[in-house]
């Protein structure tokens, strides 16, 4: 049986095809997805890859409007935005640890160009290699995020949408991966499972 997953980038494929029942009674399911030449060789196959878990934050300021020449009257959702940029990139972690956070998408207008806005919407890309990473950068965003925006008197809001875990290979799969490779492109042909650490297992 050949299926195809929707949604890979929403973090939601998974469980639709889980909800719409299409793996009932199914021992093993096998993903195959390409990979960059430093990882997968031309003509060879990895029988896993170490997917590192991935998530999102996006981050609403909420300030207090003004006009342009009275600037102090008003708190710029810009500068709690742009402090709290400053203070995610301070972040970090055992250098040992793979990990990467980093802004993505910034919105603010305030629909003209002499007017403080009271409104900016920051969002963070989250990568880390192992789950335990994962929630260790999350707190430290969020100590840092909320740390920041009250140095302006900001406040913010936070919203989490689905994120996706960090793989954890089956021994027993990746074996009868591994076999099937060799079986069809030699021995040669199995590359070696590349971590996103930049090391091979």
């Amino acid at each position: 049986m050949v299926l195809f997953q929707p949604a890979e980038e929403l973090g939601t494929g998974a469980l639709s095809m889980i909800e719409g029942g299409v793996i009932e009674d199914v021992d093993y399911i096998f993903g195959a997805h390409v990979r960059p030449l430093e990882e997968a060789p031309d003509g060879k196959a990895a029988p896993a890859v170490y997917y590192a878990a991935a998530s999102r934050i996006i981050a609403s300021f909420h300030e207090k409007p003004a006009h342009g020449a009275q600037p102090h009257l008003g708190i710029n959702a810009i500068d709690a935005a742009v402090a709290t940029v400053n203070a995610v990139n301070a972040i970090h972690l055992k250098p040992t640890d793979n990990y990467s956070i980093k802004a993505t998408r910034f919105l603010c207008d305030a629909g003209v160009t002499n007017a403080i806005p009271d409104l900016a919407v920051v969002t963070w890309d989250l990568r880390a290699q192992y789950n335990e990473t994962m929630q260790e950068l999350r707190d430290k965003f969020f100590m840092a995020a909320t740390a920041a925006a009250a140095t302006v008197g900001a406040t913010v809001d936070y919203e989490t949408p689905t994120g996706m875990i960090a793989a954890q290979l089956n021994e027993e799969a990746t074996g009868l991966l591994t076999e099937s490779i060799k079986k069809v492109l030699r021995e040669s042909g199995c590359a070696d499972i590349p971590d996103l650490t930049g090391e091979i297992n």
